[in-house]
Formats: structure tokens, sequence, C-alpha cells
């Protein structure tokens, strides 16, 4: 416990001397993108050769500590070329307040998925821990990546309200939503319809308990994804660091009394509840707080349409159970006609601009490839 202590401390210094937000600030994604890959091209190179039993747990997490600190270095020494490094209280003490209040913001964040491992473990035993982390694998992965996204436009949506270029950044939220409708429901439709064969592909056909707290947790694709432009792109930008505490603080007040009332009982269904239920109020409250300090028209009609064109992706999962294959090879079938009628419904009826700019910059990249 001592190496593991020593190790984490020494992981959050390196966080804090990351100046990620320097870069995502300037908008250098090349930059950030080159190192990321190749960093964690090495750590996973570093993982498969170095960990062997599960007594190198801490040697793995040695390696997840250095990967920050390698981060740091490389930001740090890149950053020489843009700034000078000093100190200068000043500058520093006006920044301190806010960034203490986002800080807080980020740990009481964590709670909706650390505490409810946690609460869930103490309430029940290790077995039901290990459905609630199966059924929220997939959903981590879709969340962090949209959650990149709204990193990425944060940036831009800072600039354009401090030059108060409001229509601008109401349509570049509107973008965002867009984005969201558009890829949210077709992930979610696979997810929930091939539960049971992700949960056996991902963990093992002994953890079909993991099942149901799947079915639960993966809409949360689309409520995430609207907290995330709701308080990353819109209450972030407008510096609301105060509303945003208190709505972290009340979600995670939430998820602590459902947790007492429904993880001893329900244990990993009751956990996949609380996850679900937190976020829902808070999205509400989120809704409730944008529409007092930023208001903007919230894009219905492109919800119903998205909603309709992501219908006969049902169609699609259903006659794939009267496909007499291994379950491996339904699941290609299905993401290849799911793909095919997603381009051509998005391209040529509903006419997505987001979709139609992507296939437009495919075929330029394939024609490129092929006259070369």
């Amino acid at each position: 416990y001592q190496h593991l202590l020593l190790i984490g401390a020494a992981k959050i210094a390196f966080n804090f001397l990351l100046f990620e937000w320097f870069f995502i600030g300037i908008e250098n994604f090349r930059f950030i993108t080159h190192r990321n890959i190749a960093i964690r091209l090495i750590y996973v190179i570093a993982v498969f050769a170095l960990i062997k039993r599960p007594e190198d747990y801490v040697l793995y997490y040695a390696l997840t500590a250095l990967l920050f600190g390698l981060n740091a270095i490389i930001n740090i020494y890149y950053l020489r070329r843009y700034i000078k490094l000093q100190y200068n209280k000043r500058i520093l003490l006006p920044l301190f307040k806010p960034y203490l209040k986002l800080g807080f913001y980020v740990i009481l964040n964590s709670t909706y998925t650390t505490f409810n491992v946690a609460f869930l473990g103490f309430a029940a035993n290790e077995e039901q821990v290990g459905y609630y982390v199966t059924a929220i694998k997939l959903y981590t992965i879709v969340v962090s990546l949209f959650s990149a996204f709204s990193g990425v436009v944060l940036p831009r949506m800072s600039l354009l309200l401090a030059n108060n270029q409001v229509e601008d950044a109401k349509r570049l939220i509107e973008k965002s939503f867009e984005l969201l409708f558009t890829f949210s429901f077709p992930l979610i439709i696979l997810t929930i319809y091939f539960a049971p064969e992700a949960v056996h592909l991902l963990s093992g056909s002994a953890f079909d308990g993991a099942i149901i707290p799947m079915y639960i947790v993966m809409p949360l694709v689309f409520i995430v994804g609207i907290l995330e432009i709701l308080i990353t792109q819109v209450l972030m930008p407008l510096k609301k660091e105060n509303l945003i505490l208190i709505n972290a603080i009340v979600g995670a007040a939430i998820t602590v009394i459902l947790s007492l009332a429904l993880v001893p009982h329900l244990q990993s269904t009751g956990s996949a509840l609380v996850l679900f239920l937190s976020q829902l109020v808070i999205m509400v409250l989120s809704f409730r707080i944008v529409a007092r300090h930023f208001p903007f028209g919230f894009p219905v009609k492109k919800l119903i349409q998205q909603t309709l064109a992501s219908l006969p992706i049902v169609l699609i999962c259903n006659l794939s159970s009267f496909i007499g294959y291994p379950v491996w090879i339904r699941l290609i079938i299905v993401a290849t006609l799911t793909t095919v009628y997603f381009l051509l419904c998005q391209n040529y009826i509903v006419k997505n601009e987001i979709v139609i700019s992507f296939t437009n910059a495919a075929k330029t990249k394939l024609w490129h490839i092929v006259a070369k």
C-alpha cells in the first residue's frame, strides 16, 4: 500500500504538470494526437512485455504513472516553444479560485463511478461488482469519446463567447447536439440488442448477471452526451463555476442517497439504476441552469428526425436473429448492414451535413490513395 500511495502521489504530481489545457486552448490538436499515439503505443508494449503475473499490479500502476510523467516531460519541453515558464503570484491567485471549484467538480463527478463500485462491494460482493463493471465497460468507452470531442469544442466556445459571437456559439452547440443524436441512437440500439453477446465477448458466459445492468446503463450515452454539451460547452465557457459545482454536489448527494436505498436490495442492477437516475436528474437541473443564463433553441426537429432514422436499425437487428451463423458472423453482418444503411440514410434522406462532410472527406482521401 505504501508503494501504491507513493505512485499515486507521483501520478497526481505529473498530472498537475501536464499543461494539457494550454495545448487544448491554442487548439494544437495535431501535437496532442501524435504525442498520445506514440506514448500509448509505448505503454501497451511495456504492459505486454513486463506484466506477467497478478502480483505485478504495483509495476502496472507504476507504468500508468510513468505514462503521465512522460506526457508531462514532453509537454513541458514543447511548451518552451511558446512561453517561458516562471512563477507569478499576481497571475496565479485570480485563477486559483475557479480552478479549485472545477477541481472539486471533477472529484464529485467521479462519485458516479468510483462510489458506485466501492459501495456495491460493501453492500453485496465481488461477483456483483464484476457484473456492474462489465456492464459499464462499453458505456465508459463511448462516453469518453464524446468527452474528448467536448474538450476540443471548449476553447472554440470560449473564444466565441469572449468575442460576443453568440449566434455562432449557438450554431456550434446545435452541431454538437446533431452529432450526439446522429451517433448515440444507433449505438444505443445495437448495444442494447446485442447486450448478451457483448457481455459474453467481453467477459464470458459467467457474467450473464451484467446483461440487465447493461440494458439500464447504455441509454446514458445519450443523457451524458447532453450533459457534456451543457456543462463543458456552455457553462464552463460562461465561467459559471459556482453553478457547475452546485450541480455536482446535488448529483453526488443523489448518488449516495439512492445507493443506500437501492443497492443493498438490487445489487448490481441497483448500482446501474443509481447511475442512470442521478445522471438524469443532473441533466434536468443543467437544462434549467442553462435556460436561465444562455437560452438557445433545443433542436427538437433534429431529435425526432434522428430517432425516426434510427428505427430501421431495430429491424436489421431482428432480422439477424434468423441468420443461422455463429454470433461473431452475425455481428459482422449486422455491423455491415447498419453502416451501409446509416450512410445512405444520413447522406440522401436526412441529408446530415456532418455525415456528408465526413463521407466526402473519406472519398477524397480514398481517391488520393488510389491515384498514387
